[in-house]
């Protein structure tokens, strides 16, 4: 707390010197020019332009991002300040906090007319490879397993046998649903759990590609996800890469009753090597892989 006070402390003493650069998601406008961009009356709009600007900050520089709204989007770190002059990431206004996110509405629900109760959304060009984040209503729902957490054995199934690590057989398992094509989650020892992607389902043997090297020990749990036919709880999901599109099971509610979210962006923050940078007042919300990534430098503080 002492030195992230002393931090704050420079940036203060900095600040008859620095430049302020403001930004406001609701009347930005990117096309101003950095003068302009000085007053509060004229900010820039996105974190994109932050993000092409951020190389020509110099240290002691503050941005401020407007309170009471939300920046769709990350910020990528280019640029360091020094010990006695950091560059600032904060807020000004009134409201709450900024938010920084990668979360998109997702809407165009339509019945999937091959599963019960199962809607998917429209198409979103933003959406990458993966998806790990979805929202309901403000509550993050996990995506369709089978089992279910909430059955016995808390979801998991018994493996009797295996080959090396491609490939497992349970007595009980049943042909089909097949399951070919979805993720299986296998405990590989008390304290590890490595995921493979099962290339073929034949009666009680599934055969998977590994992304770990570890076996299978017999006796040990699995369970399967990562595809559309696991959805049979509400909020339950899965995400299409191929047609960038989410199915999500709503039961015999209608999907229109809800708000579902669904993160875009890996990270929200990205540094590499950067230094003295200082984020202040933020809110961080919705990534599918870390909320800030810093990799690197030193005397970063949020």
């Amino acid at each position: 707390m002492k030195t992230l006070l002393s931090i704050l402390l420079a940036c203060f003493l900095n600040s008859a010197s620095a430049n302020t650069y403001y930004f406001s998601a609701v009347s930005g406008d990117d096309s101003r020019t950095s003068t302009q961009a000085q007053n509060s009356s004229t900010p820039w709009k996105t974190l994109s332009k932050l993000n092409s600007f951020f190389s020509s900050l110099l240290p002691g520089d503050f941005v401020l991002l407007k309170r009471g709204e939300t920046f769709y989007g990350s910020i990528t770190v280019n640029k360091s300040g020094t010990s006695s002059a950091p560059i600032t990431i904060s807020d000004y206004g009134t409201g709450n906090r900024p938010v920084v996110t990668s979360l998109v509405t997702l809407t165009g629900w339509e019945a999937n007319g091959s599963y019960t109760g199962v809607y998917e959304s429209d198409a979103n060009s933003a959406f990458d490879a993966k998806v790990n984040m979805v929202i309901l209503n403000g509550v993050q729902k996990g995506i369709g397993r089978y089992p279910n957490a909430n059955t016995v054995n808390k979801g998991y199934l018994t493996l009797e046998s295996h080959v090396s690590n491609t490939s497992i057989t349970d007595n009980q398992l049943s042909a089909s649903p097949n399951w070919t094509g979805a993720d299986v989650i296998i405990r590989t020892s008390r304290w590890t759990l490595d995921k493979g992607l099962i290339t073929s389902h034949s009666g009680t043997l599934i055969s998977y590609t590994a992304s770990a090297t570890y076996s299978a020990p017999n006796g040990y749990g699995y369970f399967i996800q990562n595809h559309i036919k696991t959805l049979d709880e509400l909020g339950e999901w899965y995400y299409n890469p191929s047609t960038k599109k989410i199915s999500m099971y709503f039961g015999g509610n209608n999907p229109s009753s809800y708000v579902i979210q669904a993160a875009t962006g890996e990270n929200l923050v990205y540094s590499l090597n950067r230094s003295y940078v200082v984020f202040d007042n933020i809110t961080f919300k919705g990534a599918n892989a870390n909320g800030l990534d810093i990799n690197g430098g030193i005397n970063n503080y949020v």
